[in-house]
């Protein structure tokens, strides 16, 4: 769900999620005015340009794919059209082994004035799974001057998740990012803002633009870096150094917001 989600909070615009536990489907939709013009950025690898910018949050072209080669069917809408997709898992007597039928079509006239909608859903998919879906989005750190409407179905609720005001802001931190040279990976340093919320010890983390990195730090704070974190390959992981180079920042500027303890 990173995939879909983060590519939506690249377009600038609000966001809609849609969890249905009835059909165990997933929807995410954006508001963009251009759009997705070319459909192949949605099956083609490394197709992206986002990783040569590092105020985005894509990387290597992989986005909606992961997300579709999760599903048993998927359908993407933009300004460019409409794909559907279908993974059906058939058993081949003569081999005596399962194998994996897959198919794309392509709707031209399906096409959206404006945003993308994305769609996918997999049998598979248990309630924990959707559950943990709704607790990734409910977790955001949305943009201030943008909202996300997570909706869920069977059973029905709704609410709308937007972006308050942080207990500090750190202008002009000098922290690594992600960079690509020449097709290469590599880290460098680079000025960008960070938005600090203080939490309970324990409950600390790290965000890289809204989307959660790390949770459960031991420090009592929660960083939202404003660009390319240097995550590993599952983002899911930083270096003690840069937890060290948040801390330090902090310390640095806004000692005010520790008490006695």
């Amino acid at each position: 769900m990173r995939e879909p989600i983060q590519n939506a909070l690249d377009t600038g615009s609000d966001i809609g999620v849609r969890v249905d536990y009835g059909d165990r489907s997933v929807v995410v939709e954006d508001y963009d005015s251009e759009g997705v013009e070319d459909l192949s950025q949605f099956y083609d690898l490394f197709s992206g340009s986002k990783q040569y910018d590092p105020e985005k949050r894509g990387r290597f072209g992989r986005g909606v794919k992961e997300f579709i080669g999760a599903t048993d069917e998927a359908v993407v809408s933009s300004t460019g059209g409409g794909l559907k997709f279908n993974f059906d898992t058939i058993y081949d007597e003569a081999l005596d082994e399962y194998r994996v039928e897959s198919s794309r079509e392509v709707f031209p006239d399906a096409r959206r004035d404006r945003g993308t909608v994305v769609y996918g859903s997999n049998s598979d998919w248990s309630e924990d799974d959707l559950r943990r879906v709704e607790d990734f989005v409910s977790d955001l750190w949305m943009p201030r001057d943008r909202e996300l409407r997570l909706e869920t179905r069977r059973p029905y609720s709704e609410k709308v998740i937007t972006g308050g005001e942080p207990d500090a802001i750190l202008e002009n931190q000098y922290l690594p990012t992600i960079v690509f040279d020449e097709g290469v990976q590599r880290e460098k340093h680079r000025s960008t803002s960070v938005e600090v919320n203080k939490a309970e010890p324990g409950e600390g983390g790290i965000y890289e633009m809204g989307i959660p990195v790390t949770r459960e730090e031991e420090f009592p704070f929660l960083f939202n870096v404003h660009q390319k974190t240097p995550v590993t390959e599952r983002r899911n992981e930083l270096d003690n150094s840069y937890r060290s180079d948040l801390m330090r920042s902090l310390l640095d500027n806004r000692l005010d917001l520790l008490d006695d303890r």
